[in-house]
């Protein structure tokens, strides 16, 4: 009995599952001149980087340019009319999501409101029609999810509050913060603790030397419990900052966030902030730290709005650990942002300026991208240095650093990472040529079905000849995002291709049809395509906006 013939062209249809991951190594990198003023004019030979130390080659290198929004009818920058987002986002697909997170555990009330009216007159000021913003807390209160919708954003900005979890008490003798409590817990700090047993000895036993012992274990005690209260507070910002970084990894574009806090201190496990950092390394999310504090001077006395306590004797190695914990409260901020690629706003009182200044996109970027030599699958980090061969003329910003692969890719593996960049980045494609059409019909005054028709050009796919047939697969993914850029829905189809030389040459002709359908509700959606061949690593890219109405 004769053997069946294969089939020329097999479909699988599946729906799309997207992760975060960090097996392409792409860089992002400002260069300002001495104004400040971002650079356009370099080309790759202008850049040398460096991974561990060793010079890698850039084999990706693209200049992106930002260009001004075009002026939606009706709409501005400083627009809250009731519509004036819907109609501006009807035009204006989302290309920019910037999270403002508010550290609202460590912030007092003075900071909060400085940097709440900042960010009001950023909103109001400095939106664009194609971004979309979103309000995140460390407590998880007062949040908006993101939108273009200024007066909402306003709204949720001014309802930012303190959330600590105990309410300072400005009158206990001795006054243990966080990082004094650390130094007698964890580093068993003698001086400390007999400086602070003085205090207590003081205060509450009348100097009398009897209750010497007693006072000890009255710190030890406050001292306990101060530590406890801060890390958890630490807990909290850090898990709800993880929380907002894996949020952004599903949304298409250039994704950052700000991240408005007085600074707080990871001690016991500060791997959790690297941790934070590889995440937002993989998503390609970078992070803006401002510190709310302003124009900060350490006071070694404590705060000055809180009574003096203790005795003068002891105030001494007491201002120096205060001193030196408030110096430390900033080392997670800066290094979110030296890690991240991002800038970190400090020690100045114009908060104003540090919004627009970690809000704003720079005109010019420009992406490298190197495929590190000889890795060790380890997972392990590796620094990043971006230098340029024109020294000492300008400022480079660039993420310092990346996370090995801790296993090889398969090719099928490859592939769907190089689709899942594709369908969340900015960037466009287009080595197969691509035809696509988006229509709806309604199906009801609420509902509506979207088609999505396209058309490959399979000419430059490079197939494989094997047992006489051309080889080849085609992967074919399209995804809905919408007015808001938060994914909606995405359907994959892979066709295998196994042709006759006669049926490649008729579809170098007619190309390769497909279509998808979404039953969505009446609105403005983005529809994104992305198509890549197995052989070759071909890809294309289009986008196309449906409204819905």
């Amino acid at each position: 009995m004769p053997s069946a013939t294969p089939a020329e062209v097999t479909t699988q249809e599946t729906t799309p599952t997207f992760q975060v991951r960090a097996n392409l190594v792409l860089v992002r990198v400002v260069v300002r001149d001495s104004s400040g003023n971002p650079v356009g004019t370099l080309n790759r030979d202008d850049f040398q980087l460096f991974d561990n130390h060793k010079q890698e080659i850039v084999s990706h290198f693209n200049l992106e340019k930002v260009s001004p929004p075009a002026k939606v009818a009706g709409s501005s920058a400083n627009s809250s009319a009731p519509g004036a987002g819907a109609a501006a986002a009807a035009k204006a697909n989302p290309q920019r999501f910037l999270g403002l997170y508010f550290d609202d555990m460590h912030a007092v009330m003075g900071d909060l409101m400085q940097a709440r009216t900042a960010a009001q007159k950023f909103i109001s000021t400095s939106m664009q029609p194609t971004d979309r913003t979103g309000v995140f807390t460390s407590s998880g209160e007062d949040t908006l999810d993101f939108t273009d919708d200024q007066e909402k954003l306003r709204a949720a900005i001014g309802k930012i509050h303190p959330h600590a979890m105990t309410a300072p008490n400005g009158m206990d003798c001795p006054n243990i913060d966080q990082y004094t409590g650390y130094q007698i817990v964890e580093e068993h700090n003698t001086s400390i603790l007999e400086a602070l047993a003085l205090d207590v000895l003081h205060c509450d036993y009348q100097d009398n030397p009897q209750y010497l012992g007693q006072a000890r274990m009255q710190v030890q005690s406050r001292a306990q419990a101060a530590f406890q209260e801060g890390e958890s507070q630490a807990l909290y910002a850090t898990q709800t900052l993880d929380q907002l970084i894996r949020r952004m990894t599903m949304l298409p574009g250039q994704r950052s966030i700000i991240l408005a806090s007085p600074g707080f201190l990871e001690l016991r496990d500060p791997q959790s902030v690297w941790a934070l950092i590889e995440r937002a390394l993989h998503a390609n999310v970078v992070v803006n730290s401002l510190d709310v504090r302003g124009l900060f001077v350490p006071a070694g006395s404590g705060d000055v709005s809180q009574a003096m306590t203790g005795l003068a004797e002891t105030a001494g190695p007491e201002a120096m650990v205060r001193m030196d914990g408030d110096n430390r409260r900033a080392d997670v901020m800066r290094d979110m942002a030296t890690g991240t690629g991002g800038l970190f706003f400090n020690n100045s009182n114009d908060l104003n300026a540090g919004f627009c200044e970690l809000g704003s996109v720079p005109e010019y970027s420009y992406v490298l991208g190197f495929v590190p030599e000889n890795t060790k699958l380890d997972g392990r980090f590796h620094s990043i240095d971006v230098k340029l061969t024109q020294h000492g003329k300008y400022a480079v910003q660039a993420r310092r650093g990346y996370y090995a692969p801790a296993h090889t890719e398969t090719a099928a593996e490859n592939a769907h990472h190089d689709v899942e960049e594709a369908v969340f980045s900015d960037e466009t494609f287009d080595s197969l040529p691509l035809e696509v059409h988006a229509q709806f019909f309604k199906m009801d005054d609420k509902k509506a079905r979207i088609n999505v028709l396209a058309k490959v050009d399979t000419k430059p796919m490079p197939f494989r000849k094997k047992d006489g047939r051309n080889v080849d697969d085609l992967t074919i993914v399209t995804v809905l995002f919408d007015s808001d850029g938060k994914y909606v829905e995405g359907t994959q189809k892979t066709l295998s291709m196994n042709l006759m030389d006669a049926t490649r040459e008729t579809l170098s002709k007619s190309g390769i049809r497909t279509r998808a359908t979404f039953d969505v509700g009446l609105g403005t959606y983005q529809v994104r395509m992305v198509v890549r061949d197995s052989e070759g690593s071909l890809m294309s890219t289009h986008n196309e906006t449906v409204e819905v109405q």
